[in-house]
């Protein structure tokens, strides 16, 4: 665990200083990142979240009990 944790620190201060980013600005970054996969995932879970209820009320329609 030590060694990925050292190599994360190392890899995000080379990718720091190469591209010239501060630490906020990183940060900032970062936080759009997880804002817009927070977004991406929350589509993809109401998407599939109405096909199952879709297909549920579909099953109830067809029904031979009404």
């Amino acid at each position: 665990m030590d060694k990925i944790s050292t190599g994360t620190a190392y890899a995000t201060a080379g990718f720091a200083t190469v591209f010239g980013f501060t630490v906020n600005e990183f940060v900032a970054f970062a936080g759009i990142a997880i804002a817009l996969a927070t977004f991406l995932g929350n589509l993809v879970f109401k998407y599939l979240h109405y096909k199952l209820e879709k297909g549920k009320t579909d099953a109830r329609s067809k029904s031979p009990d009404r």
